[in-house]
């Protein structure tokens, strides 16, 4: 099957250009390859107020995003550290 697209909404990408320059290299390249296994990857999902989101680890980081099948996409809402990424959205 094709990969998957990824995009990077703008609190996404505000919080990507935050952090280190090796941090984002690493959140970019597993976004990518994220993107490339989809469909042998189970989802995270998330609960509470990011109901119907899932998580990527990276490290110490979290990546919030949503997953569109019928579109071939995955859209990235939040990137940031495991310790405070979920309370963004209380």
């Amino acid at each position: 099957m094709s990969p998957f697209q990824v995009e990077i909404l703008p609190d996404a990408e505000k919080a990507l250009g935050s952090l280190d320059t090796l941090a984002a290299e690493r959140v970019l390249s597993r976004l990518g390859w994220l993107g490339a296994n989809v469909d042998v990857v189970r989802p995270k999902p998330l609960h509470g107020s990011l109901d119907g989101f899932f998580k990527l680890r990276v490290g110490d980081l979290r990546v919030v995003y949503s997953l569109d099948r019928a579109a071939h996409l995955i859209q990235v809402h939040l990137i940031g550290n495991r310790n405070d990424i979920y309370k963004r959205r209380e």
